[in-house]
Parts: structure tokens; C-alpha cells; sequence
């Protein structure tokens, strides 16, 4: 019996001894600094396009759309109506280039209470919370200026604001 409880000691006090100096040799020591994944981008940098993709209109009543490139800044997605495609809707966070914003500063017009413009002959453009350039483009000659105005309205504009 006495050489048993010797067996189950010795090893027991060990392992209480290497937590012991563990627990002493982290003492004073500061926690690690947050990842870039858990922290919020430095001013300049983007946030991944996978973070607006909830902020995209809702398809129906025979639309349907396909979410068609997603990298750091920008996310994408096609508007079809049965076997047309009629315009690509994307969101571009504009810290990774703020030159793009200085041509919402004479807009004239607004959507969802945000400055909006247009863009060349065939895209409409809002700038949401000063950072995010929401944007829907026809691909298709159908897709009216209206119907534009129509799609970028039905975007979660005021979401996507909160992700400052």
C-alpha cells in the first residue's frame, strides 16, 4: 500500500509543481495584443467584402441575384430576371481609395438620405457614412435609370452605416 501511494504521489506532485511555475512565470506579463481578425481596421484599410453581403437587396417576384466576386473592400453580385442579366450591384469600402469619394462632394441628388451620383451612361452610385460606395450598373439596356434608383433603395443603407 505504502509503495502505491508513493507511485500516485510522486507524479501528482510533479504536475502540480510544473503549474505552479507556469502560473508564476506568467505573472506580470500583459495579455497578447488582438489579431487583425478581432480588431477593427486602422483608418486606410478595408473591411472584407464578406461584411456587406447582408446589406444586399433581398431578389423576388422574379429576380434573382448571384453574388459574383467577394474580395478585401468589395463585394459583388449580378441582378438577373430569368435568363437576362441586367445589372451588377456592389459595395466598395472606399478607405483603400479615398480619391473615390470626392465625386459624391457636388452631388445633387440623394437615395435613403445619402449623396448619390451618376456614374458614366449606365450606373447610379450613393456614398454611405462617407466610406461606402454602394452602386448599381446596368448590363442590360431594359434596366432604366428608375429601376437603378429603385435597387440601390432597397439596399440596408443605413446598415451598412453602422459598420464604421
Amino acid at each position: 500500500m505504502n509503495r502505491m501511494a508513493t507511485a500516485i504521489a510522486r507524479p501528482a506532485a510533479l504536475c502540480a509543481s510544473l503549474l505552479l511555475v507556469l502560473l508564476l512565470s506568467s505573472c506580470g506579463r500583459s495579455a497578447a495584443p488582438p489579431t487583425a481578425a478581432t480588431s477593427a481596421p486602422a483608418s486606410g484599410q478595408s473591411l472584407p467584402g464578406s461584411s456587406f453581403n447582408r446589406f444586399f437587396p433581398t431578389a423576388g417576384d422574379g429576380y434573382s441575384l448571384t453574388y459574383t466576386q467577394e474580395k478585401e473592400g468589395f463585394a459583388e453580385a449580378r441582378l438577373s430576371r430569368g435568363n437576362t442579366d441586367l445589372a451588377l450591384l456592389s459595395v466598395a469600402d472606399t478607405n483603400g481609395n479615398p480619391s473615390a469619394r470626392t465625386k459624391f462632394q457636388s452631388a445633387s441628388m440623394e437615395i435613403g438620405g445619402y449623396p448619390a451620383v451618376t456614374v458614366g451612361s449606365n450606373g447610379l452610385a450613393v456614398l454611405v457614412a462617407d466610406r461606402f460606395q454602394v452602386q448599381v450598373r446596368a448590363t442590360d439596356a431594359s434596366f432604366t435609370a428608375a429601376e437603378r434608383e429603385e435597387w440601390l433603395a432597397k439596399f440596408d443603407l443605413n446598415g451598412l452605416a453602422g459598420l464604421q
